[in-house]
């Protein structure tokens, strides 16, 4: 014979299980809503920066392929010149670690 009255409980469990893995994926998607949302308004902001500074959309500045060429060089050179700076920064940080670190703080 069947022992029923663990029927209910076992359904329960099923149901919180199902609501947690639920509430799993809407937080998820929600968070990577919450980042793309950040970088559409970064865009909207350039984009606003942009036409004060030049007057123009990108759509509608009369450039040539070089001079794009250039402008797009110019930005990938300072991208390179931050991740320098960001590599050297951490490189000192990491050194400051080592050698602030005691190993016998670790514990087993």
């Amino acid at each position: 014979m069947i022992d029923c009255q663990w029927i209910p409980i076992t359904g329960f469990l099923i149901g919180v299980i199902i609501f947690l893995i639920a509430t799993y994926f809407v937080i998820k998607r929600k968070m990577k809503m919450e980042i793309e949302d950040k970088v559409i308004e970064k865009i909207k902001h350039r984009q606003q920066t942009g036409l004060k500074k030049y007057g123009v959309t990108v759509k509608a500045n009369p450039l040539t392929l070089l001079q794009w060429l250039n402008h797009l060089q110019e930005e990938l050179l300072d991208a390179a010149i931050y991740v320098e700076k960001l590599k050297a920064e951490e490189d000192k940080r990491e050194k400051e670690e080592l050698k602030n670190f005691d190993p016998n703080s670790i514990v087993i």
